[in-house]
């Protein structure tokens, strides 16, 4: 089970972060794992650059993060192993 921190109404929230490849990520800590695992999940897909975007809102409105978010909301079982380790039970 995953107590999520990059959610909303999270007890103890992370904040998200802007990494040095231009993305918004859920926090630092996918920064520091292997990039494939935050990859696979469509969170560095070339239009969700900040560069490509309007607001940030914008991408944290996107399939990709509406996917991911619910992934670890509903199918912890699928999350990064990251997000296994920092946010488990």
């Amino acid at each position: 089970m995953l107590e999520p921190k990059c959610m909303p109404g999270a007890k103890k929230p992370q904040g998200l972060y802007y990494s040095s490849q231009g993305y918004i990520l859920p926090c630092c800590w996918l920064d520091t794992t292997k990039m494939t695992d935050v990859k696979n999940h469509g969170l560095l897909d070339e239009n969700l650059k900040l560069s490509n975007n309007n607001k940030i809102e914008d991408i944290l409105k996107s399939k990709q993060w509406t996917n991911f978010l619910d992934i670890l909301k509903n199918k912890p079982e699928c999350a990064p192993t990251k997000c296994k380790e920092m946010c488990g039970k």
